[in-house]
């Protein structure tokens, strides 16, 4: 490959994963609102709003279907970083 081919593929990448980045963008909102639903929904429920149980079974479910190329620890610090994040989304 030359490099005016190697540059064209780079850009067709970078156009993929600027689609791509569009769509996590998206769903994470999409998770957040259900996560913020579920959060008014415990109160009456009898829930606490913290439940350690709960965020170790999301974890481990993640890792489950993970097919890689990422390790499943990394997968494991991107969603405590998205739970944390979804904790401290206001109401």
């Amino acid at each position: 490959m030359n490099k005016d081919e190697s540059m064209d593929a780079i850009i067709k990448h970078r156009e993929a994963i600027d689609a791509l980045d569009a769509q996590i963008v998206d769903l994470l909102n999409k998770r957040t609102e259900h996560a913020l639903e579920i959060r008014a929904l415990k109160p009456a429920a009898g829930m606490p709003l913290y439940d350690a149980k709960r965020e170790e079974e999301i974890l481990e479910a993640i890792e489950a279907c993970n097919k890689g190329p990422l390790y499943p620890d990394n997968l494991r610090e991107i969603f405590e970083l998205i739970l944390k994040v979804s904790k401290e989304v206001p109401a």
